[in-house]
């Protein structure tokens, strides 16, 4: 009795694991950002899918299931039909155009810098922290820098920044000017400006921030913060007329590139008049001087479902080159402007096919198979 229940166990633990790889390992892999792997529905000049081993791995799969389903219990059950339920919803976009929420925080913050915030007194009631708007910087754009403290009726003698290579003791230093720009209530705010040239005197790499802050209360205290800094490889320079075309909304992209190679572009896009967050927007492909051009896609289905024809902002635009070789860092791009306006057309001009994927439906069978009840 005891061998046959481990059994089951084992043959349940075993359906799991096999879900989870079903559903999160993509089919074709283009490349490598990161650790992060990309699908086939994904546009990428030069990539051919392999839709014969996709198809093979599937129905294997699928003939399995009812095997695993029979020893599981209702509570499990109920769990996979949880998911298929929220995969079924999930599928109805395609991955290059998946609707966009304001509680999306990943998407909506490409690159993110996340603020350290450290105490500056024995209690903990004073702290303070230096806050980037990303983690990655490029030459070539201006570099905003702040500094937050945050404690009641402080006196502030002085805050200074400077910047220097975390790693070469003989690198440049640069002094940044901070104005102090707002105080509210327990809370004190002081912001500055790196021009290009200062970024320009930095080499790349890792680079240390370092605030000094004077206060009366506690003396000197230092804050410190990191982060990279590298030459832009592609600059977004234009974004073209946008057109429908079947069910997509098309933008066009123009690039100054510096060097040749496969990219991922992301980018969100917005209502116009409300603000609204509408799509989350990626594409692959790839780059050189002579081929400096790519697209973005948002589908009708993602348009529908935000219930918004346009006009739209394009922005929190993110431009990011593959690694050709292993051990190779992913590299960085930027763009001349944070948002760019794209038109809008009524919904109605796009065709009305519903976006379906065959491998995602396979996938879906999957999952209802083995929330199914046992034959």
């Amino acid at each position: 009795m005891l061998k046959e229940a481990v059994l089951g166990s084992i043959v349940v633990l075993i359906g799991v694991v096999a879900v989870y790889l079903f559903l999160n390992s993509p089919p074709v892999v283009l490349t490598d950002f990161k650790g992060e792997s990309d699908v086939a529905d994904v546009p990428v000049s030069g990539v051919e899918p392999v839709p014969e081993r996709v198809s093979e791995k599937t129905n294997t799969a699928a003939k399995d299931v009812p095997d695993v389903a029979k020893f599981m219990d209702e509570g499990m059950r109920h769990q996979f039909q949880k998911v298929a339920q929220q995969y079924q919803q999930d599928i109805q976009f395609p991955s290059y155009s998946k609707p966009l929420k304001s509680t999306d925080w990943a998407q909506l913050n490409p690159l993110p810098f996340i603020p350290q915030r450290l105490a500056l007194s024995a209690s903990e009631d004073v702290s303070a922290e230096i806050v980037l708007p990303h983690y990655q910087i490029t030459r070539g754009d201006e570099l905003t820098v702040q500094v937050r403290i945050m404690g009641d009726q402080l006196h502030i003698g002085s805050v200074e920044a400077t910047l220097a290579h975390a790693h070469q003791q003989s690198s440049s230093i640069v002094s940044v000017q901070l104005q102090q720009s707002t105080t509210q209530q327990s809370e004190y705010v002081y912001d500055g400006v790196v021009s290009r040239r200062q970024l320009e005197s930095l080499d790349d790499g890792e680079i240390l921030v370092r605030a000094s802050i004077r206060l009366q209360e506690s003396g000197v205290n230092d804050l410190v913060a990191t982060f990279e800094l590298s030459d832009s490889v592609a600059q977004l320079t234009e974004v073209g007329d946008a057109f429908i075309d079947g069910a997509d909304l098309v933008i066009p992209l123009a690039f100054d590139v510096e060097e040749a190679g496969l990219y991922r572009v992301r980018a969100n896009l917005f209502d116009q008049a409300s603000g609204d967050p509408i799509s989350h927007l990626n594409s692959a492909f790839k780059l050189s001087r002579f081929q400096n051009t790519g697209q973005l896609k948002a589908h009708a289905a993602t348009l529908r479902h935000a219930g918004s024809g346009g006009p739209y902002v394009l922005t929190d635009i993110s431009v990011i080159k593959a690694p050709e070789t292993p051990g190779e860092k992913s590299a960085y791009g930027s763009s001349v402007a944070e948002e760019f306006p794209v038109s809008g057309f009524d919904l109605d001009a796009y065709s009305r096919e519903e976006y379906q994927d065959p491998l995602n439906q396979k996938r879906l069978e999957f999952l209802q198979r083995m929330s199914s009840q046992p034959m």
